[in-house]
């Protein structure tokens, strides 16, 4: 059997190739996450970046925050901004937060659905689906948050957000840099 064996019907044609197209639009205009930023005009005075130093009694770094810090060192060394500065005009930092979009991976769900078939012939279908976890933990979806900080007036002055960056608590390298170079593309430059 090929899909010559069943030929569309010359409008259902154009129709098909109209959702096509409008499918294959929608996907490359939602190809880049989402970035949200907010600013103070202070942020165009960030000429230098340093890391912040770390706050006393602050939990030690995952894994992924250490794969957060490298893409954020890459992304800036390579637009010539690197956070290297010893005593730096602003202070990145990242934070990373669960989103709305998040969803527990643990538990038992059950699901049942019906639908139906038009066109040549009729029929119903009745399903009943079991969901049972094979991963430890919760499947999180990610806001990564990068900010800039004024060194001096010790007061944020430039933040931007990505939401679901990575749903996983051992995210892809892939989708830690997308989520970076996102964010990053949108800060400011330095006067």
């Amino acid at each position: 059997m090929d899909a010559d064996d069943f030929p569309l019907h010359p409008g259902r044609r154009a129709g098909t190739a109209a959702l096509i197209a409008l499918v294959a639009a929608l996907a490359g205009c939602a190809a880049g996450p989402a970035v949200r930023t907010t600013a103070l005009p202070e942020a165009s005075a960030c000429r230098s970046l340093g890391w912040m130093p770390p706050q006393a009694n602050a939990p030690a770094a995952t894994i992924a925050d250490q794969k957060i810090r490298s893409a954020i060192q890459r992304t800036l060394d390579a637009a010539g901004r690197a956070p290297t500065a010893a005593a730096p005009a602003c202070w990145v930092t990242f934070s990373t937060s669960r989103s709305g979009g998040a969803s527990s991976g643990s538990g038992m769900s059950v699901g049942v659905g019906a639908g139906g078939v038009s066109g040549g012939s009729v029929g119903v279908g009745l399903g009943v689906g079991f969901s049972i976890p094979i991963a430890g933990g919760p499947v999180r979806d990610t806001r990564l948050t990068i900010d800039l900080v004024d060194a001096q007036r010790r007061q944020q002055v430039w933040s931007g957000s990505v939401d679901d960056a990575y749903a996983s608590a051992a995210p892809a390298d892939d989708d830690i840099e997308r989520a970076v170079q996102a964010i990053l593309a949108k800060l400011p430059p330095a006067r």
